[in-house]
């Protein structure tokens, strides 16, 4: 059976990771002017001129209290609903509170209960809105296994009519430390995914919030592959550098050089100096930052008395 093994070597200094996976999807021409949702129940957005609109989310069947706010209209008032809802129903109870129950089966839908509220006299009235926005829960889809080889740029299309109403933010997640592997969104309905060097697996996942109240996400298993090396396995980096040999390591986070060390036996040295591979400090505080990890290393037709060791 074959046996692929990483070599990695890492540094932990006052320095925290700047590995990849992160999206900035302000550039993106449909997210622009909205309000966007993060994990609210609730969420606020201009319409019909300068009123503030409030959609309260509720799952279909489901049902949901409001208080009233009666104060200044006395104890004998009236209350009675103005606007029935279209997608669902209200109810009253002791004017003191408002119980809407969603239709079952609904995907998506916005509706609107109206309350009059007038003193005993009916001299003073006032009428009160209330917005909900009924949607399915929030889903999370699997897609197909994404296969790529090293250092490509792929492009996916993300299946954004799955999600009830239009979206309004997306956000990619899924950091693979010590690769130079790169993913953001580019579109509102594509995100890109580069490789970079060596071979290995792991999940991205694209979180697609609508306006109102769901976050569904789209998980890929993204497999790189790439050729593997044999053994013997030596580097002494005796090189120019500035970065280390691609045939055998796949980051460029550690600075290859003659000059950094003190009374070096040999010539070329691997500095793990905390900075990146373009010669910045890492950003933020403390945490992981220079790794030096191997392509793959073939040990199939080794085993555990085959001598083989670490120096």
């Amino acid at each position: 059976m074959l046996r692929l093994q990483t070599l990695i070597l890492l540094l932990i200094p006052f320095f925290v990771s700047s590995q990849v996976i992160e999206t900035s999807p302000s550039h993106n021409s449909i997210l622009s002017d909205h309000t966007t949702i993060n994990g609210k129940t609730q969420i606020s957005f201009t319409h019909f001129g300068d009123r503030e609109i409030k959609y309260t989310c509720i799952l279909p069947g489901a049902s949901k209290d409001i208080e009233i706010d009666t104060t200044g209209f006395g104890a004998d008032c009236t209350v009675i609903i103005n606007k029935v809802p279209n997608s669902g129903i209200g109810e009253i109870l002791d004017k003191q509170k408002l119980t809407y129950t969603a239709n079952s089966g609904i995907i998506f839908q916005l509706d609107t209960i109206s309350l009059k509220i007038c003193n005993s006299d009916s001299s003073n009235c006032d009428e009160l809105f209330y917005y909900f926005a009924v949607e399915r829960p929030s889903v999370k889809y699997i897609q197909p296994t994404i296969n790529v080889v090293e250092n490509t740029k792929s492009y996916f299309t993300l299946p954004l009519n799955q999600v009830p109403s239009p979206t309004m933010n997306l956000k990619l997640i899924g950091n693979i430390e010590g690769t130079q592997a790169v993913g953001y969104v580019e579109a509102p309905d594509k995100f890109v995914f580069y490789s970079a060097r060596g071979g290995y697996s792991n999940e991205l996942s694209v979180i697609a919030c609508d306006a109102y109240c769901v976050c569904d996400t789209f998980v890929y298993k993204v497999n790189v592959k790439t050729d593997t090396i044999d053994l013997p396995f030596l580097d002494d980096f005796s090189y120019s550098g500035p970065y280390p040999d691609p045939k055998l390591w796949i980051n460029d986070d550690v600075f290859i050089n003659n000059t950094f060390a003190i009374k070096q036996p040999s010539i070329g040295v691997a500095t793990f100096d905390g900075t990146n591979s373009g010669g910045s400090p890492y950003l933020g505080g403390n945490g992981i930052s220079d790794y030096l990890t191997s392509q793959q290393i073939d040990l199939g037709k080794y085993n555990s008395g085959s001598n083989v060791y670490l120096s």
